[in-house]
Order: C-alpha cells, then sequence, then structure tokens
C-alpha cells in the first residue's frame, strides 16, 4: 500500500480482488448495491466494473449496481474513463452513461448516499487534527462515533 500526502491510498490489485472475493463480489454480482466511499485513482473501481462486466447480466439492470464518491473532480473523471473503457471494450452501448452514473464528485459522510448492500474501498488517510476544525464539527455531529485526536467530549 502506498500513502500520498493527500490521503489517497493506493491498494494493490491482488488486495482489492481478495477483498472483493471476501465480500461478495463473485458471480451475480449486478443484485449487490456497491458504495465506493473515496475511488481515488480507481484501484477498486476497476475490478469491481470488470466483474459487472462478466456477470452477463443486461446492461440496463446495472445502473443501481454501484456509486463510488471522491472530493476530487479529476478522480471522478479517471474513474469515468476508466469504467467507460472496460464496459465498452464488453461490448455495451451504454458505457458512457452507466459510468456518469456510477461516479460522483461529493463528500460522502455528508452527501445523500443511496442504500447500499456493501461499502467497500480504502479511506483517505487523512490525520484527523489536520482536518478543517469546522469541518471535523461538522462530521462528528453527523457520525457521533467519530473519535481521534481532538475528540469531543
Amino acid at each position: 500500500m502506498t500513502i500520498t500526502t493527500t490521503g489517497e491510498v493506493s491498494t494493490r490489485r491482488r488486495v482489492v480482488d481478495l477483498t472483493l472475493d471476501l465480500a461478495g463480489c463473485t458471480g451475480d454480482v449486478p443484485t449487490l448495491r456497491v458504495v465506493e466511499p473515496s475511488i481515488g485513482s480507481g484501484a477498486f473501481v476497476g475490478p469491481m466494473v470488470r466483474r459487472l462486466a462478466m456477470s452477463g447480466a443486461r446492461w440496463e439492470s446495472m445502473f443501481d449496481a454501484l456509486r463510488g464518491y471522491d472530493l476530487r473532480t479529476e478522480h471522478v473523471m479517471t474513474c469515468r474513463k476508466l469504467a467507460a473503457a472496460i464496459l465498452t471494450s464488453a461490448g455495451c452501448p451504454m458505457a458512457v452513461e452507466l459510468a456518469a452514473a456510477w461516479f460522483h464528485t461529493g463528500d460522502f459522510l455528508l452527501g445523500d448516499v443511496p442504500t447500499a448492500d456493501l461499502a467497500i474501498g480504502d479511506p483517505p488517510c487523512i490525520r484527523v487534527g489536520n482536518l478543517d476544525p469546522a469541518l471535523l464539527a461538522t462530521y462528528r455531529r453527523k457520525c457521533p462515533t467519530m473519535g481521534g485526536e481532538n475528540a469531543l467530549p
């Protein structure tokens, strides 16, 4: 695992595959609703989209199968391009539309995230003390179990 100063974690492919296997993302994956809270450069996105493409399910049935979020628009665009390329190579006639439906710029913790069967991926590795105090207070109001340095009493 490689950690960058922006908090992005790059996970090795074999770890991604093992994680997806253990989470049950095998076989009939379009029946699951999977959320990736912090898509980054797509370490989990590529393998998840490949599994969806290889499932044999109808393309139209996949719109709700995956949602991914990131604070950085460039990560969202990278993942949309990656997903569209994988789907196109698998013969999907609506690759761009699926990719656009799946990946969004936004804060997973504060956004309106659809109900999911599974949340999977690597969270950003950012010290709580490095967050803007107002944002940290908002997170703690929304997620009362959030702890760490400078935790509220």
